[in-house]
């Protein structure tokens, strides 16, 4: 029992370390010739997606598109597994930008495939995109008021267990 309030005093003293991340995908080629590569940059305190770079070349078209050219909210979505994203391969995103989807991962056609389509094609890579994460802003409260609670608990609980021990 002693080991359970121990455990629990612990984990409410602990904070969790979340910021501004930046994600780099590297190039991926896809079936028909087109290669894709970019980046996101993304708030995990506020759930906000602060910059966003995809770059699209092949024979068909080819476009360049940051975060001012998503249609709506729902035109870039990510997911996790264990709110890391980017270290496991069954994670993903997808970004839609006009006609064109890309979608890998979780959101793509299967776990371990990039693809993008658009009114007329479906092509997809037969890989995952490699990313690379970098924190580039650690967000954590000057003063974590339920970790300060969690250690004067801690405290005052091994007190009391020390005076009843003496006895």
């Amino acid at each position: 029992m002693k080991s359970v309030v121990l455990m629990s005093l612990l984990m409410m003293s602990a904070s969790a370390t979340a910021g501004v991340i930046r994600y780099d995908f590297n190039t991926q080629t896809f079936s028909d010739a087109h290669r894709i590569g970019g980046y996101f940059v993304y708030n995990d305190s506020s759930n906000a997606l602060l910059d966003l770079l995809v770059a699209m070349d092949g024979p068909t078209y080819s476009f360049n598109a940051g975060i001012a050219d998503l249609s709506n909210t729902d035109s870039f979505s990510f997911t996790t597994d264990n709110l890391i994203f980017g270290d496991n391969p069954d994670e993903g995103f997808q970004v839609t930008v006009s006609e064109v989807n890309i979608l890998t991962g979780q959101f793509g056609y299967g776990s371990n495939d990039t693809c993008y389509y658009d009114n007329d094609n479906l092509f997809c890579t037969g890989g995952l995109f490699q990313l690379t994460a970098t924190v580039l802003e650690e967000s954590t409260p000057a003063v974590s008021t339920t970790g300060s609670f969690g250690l004067l608990l801690a405290g005052l609980g091994a007190m009391v267990g020390l005076r009843r021990r003496r006895k």
